[in-house]
């Protein structure tokens, strides 16, 4: 098998970690969508729904594994990176829902900090984890210590 061939063959693989990763979090996150309201009888907004909820949850993790991927291809220091870029990412994500507006001017309607935070931790939770688990460890460059 050639080197573009080998290349082309880990690229897929992340990408189908970052895929695996979205459907898990799209699913979680559905399933925690309907179990707040459910539980708390708050419908929170109107463009909070399975669609939404669904492509945000894709999407992130998908972009994730295409970082990891170049990381992977330009520095030892990739799992590192990655952890802490993703840690970090989270934690700023959660300050979005913590402001007293949405991003169309509206107030934040009562539940909103309940249902959109674990959101945000269950996307990154599953980014971080599957991706790491579908890559095997023996295709990635050794870190140096």
């Amino acid at each position: 098998m050639n080197q573009e061939t080998n290349n082309n063959m880990k690229f897929t693989r992340y990408l189908l970690g970052g895929f695996i990763a979205g459907v898990a979090s799209a699913i979680a996150n559905n399933l925690y969508n309907i179990i707040f309201k459910s539980l708390t009888g708050i419908e929170v907004s109107d463009f909070i729904n399975y669609g939404t909820i669904t492509s945000a949850s894709m999407v992130l993790p998908i972009l994730a594994a295409i970082y990891y991927f170049v990381l992977n291809r330009t520095t030892r220091k990739a799992c590192v990176i990655f952890t802490s870029t993703t840690i970090l990412i989270v934690l700023l994500s959660l300050l979005g829902p913590l402001q007293e507006q949405l991003p169309n001017g509206e107030p934040a309607p009562s539940g909103w900090v309940g249902l959109t935070i674990p959101m945000h931790i269950i996307t990154g939770l599953f980014a971080f984890l599957s991706i790491h688990k579908y890559i095997h460890k023996n295709d990635l460059p050794k870190e140096s210590k």
